[in-house]
């Protein structure tokens, strides 16, 4: 299974999604590689500081590539259970051509005028994507949510995704937290911490909405 974590706008949580993806999937006995395809490389810092530090924590392979790695994550699929892609931040090679290969696209959409203004064009390419690969299955959400409970942001953020897009909106919604950044800088996922429960919650939510109990 190859799922790639995309869109064309930075700053909405992809490496951190990517990261705890690839953590508490391998904690539960699946066979996982990470795929980096940003040439920021900040998911193979996270595996190094995992395997340098982390040695009692499920092992997660790591991989690289760039323009074109379509052909390898085709390899890559025979050889391991699950390929969590961390795709480019914008609209490059890296990310159309994962998309054409990829049994699933996660779609985080940080909840600010800024980056729902941007996502149509975005919206396009998968479009474009899907024509090529029609299996390909879509999953938006929001991402780096606003922990405050009376802000609005989350909510007209989801009735604007639901209004330009076909695309399954998740439920789930991935908070700010803490949390995840200390997560992310220790080279663990939100799961294996026990310092946020309720980021472990929103990553293991997103599993079984998207994976449903794979």
């Amino acid at each position: 299974m190859v799922i790639v974590v995309g869109n064309q706008k930075g700053g909405c949580g992809k490496t951190m999604i990517a990261t705890n993806l690839a953590a508490a999937l391998a904690g539960k006995g699946k066979d996982v590689i990470l795929f980096d395809a940003d040439r920021q490389e900040s998911a193979s810092k996270w595996v190094a500081e995992r395997g340098e530090y982390q040695s009692d924590s499920p092992v997660i392979n790591i991989g690289m590539g760039y323009d074109n790695i379509s052909f390898t994550l085709k390899d890559l699929r025979k050889r391991y259970e699950v390929v969590v892609v961390d795709a480019a931040g914008r609209d490059s090679d890296e990310f159309r051509t994962s998309a054409i290969v990829a049994d699933i696209l996660l779609i985080p959409v940080k909840p600010s005028k800024v980056d729902v203004k941007v996502l149509p064009s975005f919206l396009q390419i998968v479009k474009q994507a899907m024509f090529v690969n029609d299996a390909l299955k879509v999953f938006a959400f929001i991402s780096i949510a606003p922990t405050h409970s009376k802000n609005k942001e989350i909510e007209q953020a989801r009735e604007i995704i639901q209004r330009i897009s076909d695309f399954t909106l998740l439920d789930t919604v991935i908070h700010d937290r803490k949390g995840f950044r200390d997560a992310f800088g220790d080279g663990l996922g939100a799961v294996e911490c026990n310092t946020d429960k309720l980021a472990k919650v929103e990553i293991e939510s997103l599993i079984a909405e998207v994976l449903n109990g794979f």
